[in-house]
């Protein structure tokens, strides 16, 4: 187990199967990877047995162990021993996945990896921990045990754009970094009927003038889309030469040019992307007259 010494005995003959027993003949070396190598004691043990004792390791895993002669470095033997994690401790197991990270509206999840003190990863079943959700807004979530991985899954859901609070527990004492600082952002956009428009063009024209308004982008619930992308198509019988210009912040600005004669009065405008419509759409556009000078021409005979 981890943080305790590794023990193990063998037993080595000559060439004639004569008992060798002398311990100052033999070297013997641990390694777990390529970071943890330990070199081992060789005394004699039971019998006939000689005991080698590494020093005390924190890192738990299977230990290639050689045993060589110490006159030739002739192999004697190759072991294999497994150092178990140590018991499992709370104020040491961690987390990773979205921990600073979330999106609206979407399965966001934290796994959570038991270890014990020395930060080895272990199977612990059963360990009741605790997710405590503190923001903006109501945020809901639940931890559960993935038992073919290993790990727990604390599963966190919000509507609401912001920063939050994730604490992740067991009773009192908290996981390695908790509580978590987590942003929670608008993901996709699966729907622009509460996408809106702004401004004077939107209500009312000038026949013959330029129309101009402002289109923000939200999502179903109510967040502010941060980003651009929406195809916007603008349209009516009463307009022509409508364009859109997405600045990629999730603002769009809509010029037109209203027609002349003979749409004038109440108009539909129609704001929409693949068929659906925005928040108010189609809006009632009223076309206006604009500003008309009559010449009169005098004629005098004389």
């Amino acid at each position: 187990m981890a943080g305790t010494p590794i023990v193990f005995y063998f037993a080595a003959v000559d060439a004639f199967d004569n008992d060798v027993t002398n311990p100052e003949l033999f070297t013997a070396v641990a390694v777990v990877n390529p970071r943890v190598s330990l070199t081992g004691v060789i005394g004699s043990g039971p019998g006939t047995l000689l005991k080698v004792t590494f020093p005390t390791t924190t890192t738990a895993g299977a230990y290639a162990i050689t045993v060589r002669t110490g006159h030739d470095a002739g192999l004697v033997g190759s072991y294999t021993h497994t150092v178990e994690p140590a018991a499992f401790d709370v104020a040491s197991s961690t987390a990773f996945g979205e921990t600073s990270i979330g999106k609206v509206a979407e399965r966001n999840v934290i796994y959570i990896q038991p270890r014990d003190r020395f930060g080895n990863a272990r199977v612990e079943s059963g360990v009741d921990f605790t997710m405590t959700l503190v923001g903006s807004s109501s945020i809901s979530g639940t931890v559960s045990e993935n038992t073919a991985t290993g790990l727990y899954e604390a599963e966190y859901t919000a509507t609401r754009v912001g920063q939050y609070a994730i604490d992740i527990q067991v009773g009192s004492t908290a996981i390695v970094d908790s509580p978590f600082s987590v942003t929670i952002k608008v993901g996709s956009v699966q729907s622009i009927r509460d996408t809106r428009a702004f401004g004077a063009g939107v209500q009312s024209v000038v026949a013959g003038k330029k129309g101009f308004f402002l289109v923000q982008a939200r999502d179903p619930y109510n967040n502010l889309v941060p980003f651009g992308g929406l195809n916007l198509t603008v349209t009516s019988a009463a307009i022509s030469d409508a364009s859109v210009l997405d600045h990629g912040d999730g603002s769009y600005s809509v010029s037109y040019t209203a027609k002349h004669l003979g749409h004038f009065g109440d108009q539909k405008l129609c704001v929409t992307q693949g068929g659906d419509h925005i928040r108010g759409s189609p809006f009632d556009l009223k076309v206006e007259f604009g500003v008309v000078f009559f010449v009169i021409v005098f004629l005098v005979v004389l």
